[in-house]
């Protein structure tokens, strides 16, 4: 007699992605962006970004397989005007969508910009642990850390607390740049703070500074 045996079917949920928006300034003017994010596992993925409640994508981008983020450079919005992102996976052989984000507002509204501190200084060696602190006038509020252009982090303070705290482990050459950070409000509408002021990060090869050390020994050597 044939067995009949059941067939699983296997469903993939995926995270939804985080969006935040990102104000840059450079001799054209203001530019507006968001930047749509999910976890690193998902590198390489579509992303989509939408525009108030439409269903259709105002804009999507592939990002690069090592690249779990997506930028969007937006042109036209109205006032109080949300908008979300998602992202799509392939999975044998078919197209896994995730939830939408949160919304996100793109306001000329802002809050004043945050504090920020800096820990053990401005020059650190390879290796080393950097530590970066941000703090708002008021609790309530969500940090971002920028590196440049490029985003790095979110951290939510716990409780009250309106400071967050950025560790850098282990920090490398790749880790060196200007960095500022925002706090943003996390409750709708979604208000952000204007940047913090920059703190720009050295970081010094030990390895190659002994070389040079060495080096000059030798030429001070040579001319005594």
């Amino acid at each position: 007699m044939p067995v009949t045996l059941p067939v699983l079917l296997l469903t993939i949920t995926l995270p939804k992605p985080s969006i935040f928006w990102h104000q840059s300034v450079d001799a054209e003017g203001k530019h507006h962006h968001l930047q749509c994010i999910t976890q690193e596992e998902y590198a390489g993925s579509w992303f989509y970004l939408y525009q108030g409640s439409n269903r259709e994508p105002m804009a999507e981008k592939k990002a690069l397989p090592t690249q779990s983020k997506m930028t969007f450079a937006v042109h036209a919005f109205g006032p109080g005007e949300q908008f979300r992102c998602s992202y799509e996976i392939w999975e044998a052989g078919k197209a896994i969508h995730s939830p939408l984000s949160s919304p996100v507002n793109i306001t000329e509204d802002h809050y004043p910009k945050p504090s920020i501190a800096v820990s053990p200084g401005t020059e650190v060696f390879v290796g080393q642990d950097w530590i970066i602190r941000c703090w708002a006038p008021s609790s309530g509020v969500s940090f971002v850390l920028y590196q440049a252009r490029e985003f790095r982090i979110e951290v939510t303070p716990r409780g009250d607390s309106s400071v967050a705290e950025f560790s850098l482990k282990n920090v490398t050459t790749a880790d060196a740049g200007r960095y500022t950070c925002y706090y943003h409000s996390t409750t709708e509408p979604v208000i952000w703070s204007n940047a913090s002021d920059g703190v720009q990060l050295r970081v010094i090869d030990a390895a190659k500074v002994s070389i040079i050390r060495k080096c000059w020994w030798i030429l001070q050597g040579d001319i005594e």
